[in-house]
Protein backbone atom coordinates (compact mmCIF):
# COMPACT_ATOMS: atom_id res chain seq x y z
CA UNK A 1 0.00 0.00 0.00
CA UNK A 2 0.83 3.39 -0.57
CA UNK A 3 2.72 5.41 1.78
CA UNK A 4 0.22 8.33 1.69
CA UNK A 5 -2.65 6.14 1.82
CA UNK A 6 -1.51 4.65 4.67
CA UNK A 7 -1.39 7.88 6.45
CA UNK A 8 -4.77 8.92 5.81
CA UNK A 9 -6.57 6.13 7.29
CA UNK A 10 -3.99 6.34 10.46
CA UNK A 11 -5.84 9.48 10.77
CA UNK A 12 -8.67 7.78 10.38
CA UNK A 13 -8.63 5.19 12.36
CA UNK A 14 -9.12 5.22 16.33
CA UNK A 15 -10.89 8.27 16.53
CA UNK A 16 -14.71 9.16 16.30
CA UNK A 17 -15.72 11.41 13.51
CA UNK A 18 -18.52 13.30 12.31
CA UNK A 19 -20.07 12.42 9.01
CA UNK A 20 -19.11 15.63 7.57
CA UNK A 21 -15.01 14.41 8.38
CA UNK A 22 -15.32 11.43 7.19
CA UNK A 23 -16.73 12.68 3.51
CA UNK A 24 -13.91 14.92 3.49
CA UNK A 25 -11.16 11.81 4.00
CA UNK A 26 -13.26 9.46 1.37
CA UNK A 27 -13.02 12.57 -0.75
CA UNK A 28 -9.05 12.98 -0.37
CA UNK A 29 -8.77 9.44 -0.04
CA UNK A 30 -10.52 8.96 -3.57
CA UNK A 31 -8.09 11.46 -5.09
CA UNK A 32 -5.20 9.89 -3.69
CA UNK A 33 -6.19 6.87 -4.78
CA UNK A 34 -6.40 8.86 -8.83
CA UNK A 35 -3.48 10.33 -8.36
CA UNK A 36 -1.98 6.84 -7.51
CA UNK A 37 -3.04 5.27 -10.38
CA UNK A 38 -1.97 8.01 -12.55
CA UNK A 39 1.28 7.83 -11.37
CA UNK A 40 1.51 3.97 -12.13
CA UNK A 41 -0.01 4.59 -15.40
CA UNK A 42 2.95 7.30 -16.53
CA UNK A 43 5.45 4.91 -14.92
CA UNK A 44 4.43 1.97 -16.85
CA UNK A 45 4.38 4.30 -20.04
CA UNK A 46 7.72 5.64 -19.25
CA UNK A 47 8.95 1.95 -18.59
CA UNK A 48 7.75 1.18 -21.75
CA UNK A 49 9.08 3.70 -23.68
CA UNK A 50 12.79 2.79 -22.43
CA UNK A 51 12.95 -1.00 -23.28
CA UNK A 52 11.55 -0.06 -26.90
CA UNK A 53 14.03 -0.69 -29.23
CA UNK A 54 12.65 2.42 -31.65
CA UNK A 55 13.18 4.68 -28.74
CA UNK A 56 16.78 3.57 -28.83
CA UNK A 57 17.65 3.86 -32.52
CA UNK A 58 15.65 7.59 -32.40
CA UNK A 59 17.89 8.74 -30.13
CA UNK A 60 21.11 7.65 -31.73
CA UNK A 61 19.53 8.50 -35.16
CA UNK A 62 18.98 11.97 -34.00
CA UNK A 63 22.10 12.33 -33.09
CA UNK A 64 23.29 12.64 -29.47
CA UNK A 65 25.13 15.42 -28.15
CA UNK A 66 27.38 13.84 -25.90
CA UNK A 67 28.93 11.77 -29.13
CA UNK A 68 29.14 14.89 -31.35
CA UNK A 69 32.60 16.80 -32.44
CA UNK A 70 33.98 19.95 -31.16
CA UNK A 71 32.72 22.56 -33.66
CA UNK A 72 35.13 25.21 -32.31
CA UNK A 73 38.96 24.47 -32.54
CA UNK A 74 41.03 27.15 -30.01
CA UNK A 75 44.90 27.80 -31.32
CA UNK A 76 46.69 24.64 -29.25
CA UNK A 77 43.76 22.03 -31.09
CA UNK A 78 45.14 23.95 -34.71
CA UNK A 79 49.05 24.08 -33.72
CA UNK A 80 49.07 20.00 -32.97
CA UNK A 81 47.15 19.56 -36.01
CA UNK A 82 49.47 21.41 -38.02
CA UNK A 83 52.32 20.06 -36.45
CA UNK A 84 52.65 16.67 -36.65
CA UNK A 85 55.69 15.24 -37.05
CA UNK A 86 59.39 15.73 -35.96
CA UNK A 87 59.77 19.73 -36.11
CA UNK A 88 62.49 21.76 -34.82
CA UNK A 89 61.88 25.03 -31.89
CA UNK A 90 62.05 27.26 -34.43
CA UNK A 91 59.83 26.13 -37.08
CA UNK A 92 57.16 25.24 -34.26
CA UNK A 93 57.38 28.72 -32.96
CA UNK A 94 57.07 29.99 -36.45
CA UNK A 95 53.77 28.11 -37.02
CA UNK A 96 52.61 29.31 -33.80
CA UNK A 97 52.89 32.64 -34.67
CA UNK A 98 51.62 32.62 -38.13
CA UNK A 99 48.37 31.03 -36.76
CA UNK A 100 47.96 34.02 -34.26
CA UNK A 101 48.31 35.87 -36.53
CA UNK A 102 45.87 34.62 -38.86
CA UNK A 103 43.64 34.59 -35.35
CA UNK A 104 44.31 37.66 -35.05
CA UNK A 105 43.78 38.76 -38.46
CA UNK A 106 40.15 37.09 -38.79
CA UNK A 107 39.34 38.49 -35.43
CA UNK A 108 39.83 42.40 -37.25
CA UNK A 109 38.07 41.22 -40.75
CA UNK A 110 34.77 42.73 -41.63
CA UNK A 111 31.64 40.65 -42.98
CA UNK A 112 32.92 41.20 -46.25
CA UNK A 113 36.40 40.02 -45.94
CA UNK A 114 35.22 36.96 -44.18
CA UNK A 115 32.79 36.05 -47.06
CA UNK A 116 35.86 37.11 -49.55
CA UNK A 117 38.24 34.64 -47.51
CA UNK A 118 35.98 31.81 -47.11
CA UNK A 119 35.08 31.61 -51.17
CA UNK A 120 38.92 32.06 -51.73
CA UNK A 121 39.01 28.84 -49.48
CA UNK A 122 36.07 26.71 -51.09
CA UNK A 123 37.80 27.52 -54.24
CA UNK A 124 41.36 26.43 -53.32
CA UNK A 125 40.00 23.14 -52.21
CA UNK A 126 38.28 22.96 -55.44
CA UNK A 127 41.25 23.41 -57.17
CA UNK A 128 42.54 20.00 -54.94
CA UNK A 129 39.91 18.05 -56.12
CA UNK A 130 39.95 18.86 -59.51
CA UNK A 131 44.13 18.32 -59.36
CA UNK A 132 43.16 14.62 -57.66
CA UNK A 133 40.65 13.68 -60.18
CA UNK A 134 43.57 14.25 -62.61
CA UNK A 135 45.58 12.07 -61.34
CA UNK A 136 43.49 9.27 -60.53
CA UNK A 137 42.52 9.47 -64.30
CA UNK A 138 45.97 9.04 -65.06
CA UNK A 139 46.88 5.57 -62.74
CA UNK A 140 46.59 2.11 -64.24
CA UNK A 141 44.69 1.41 -60.83
CA UNK A 142 41.17 2.35 -58.72
CA UNK A 143 43.04 4.14 -55.53
CA UNK A 144 39.87 3.89 -53.85
CA UNK A 145 39.46 0.05 -54.03
CA UNK A 146 36.31 -0.20 -55.46
CA UNK A 147 35.81 -2.50 -58.45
Amino acid sequence: MDQRLKKLEDKMSGREMTDEEKLKFRKEEKELRAQIKKEKKELKAAAKQSLDPSHWTKAILNGESKFSAKIEENLEDKLSKQSVGLMTYEALKAKKEALEAAEEASKNMTVEQKRKADDDARKERDLKKVKVEKVKGKLSFNPDGDE
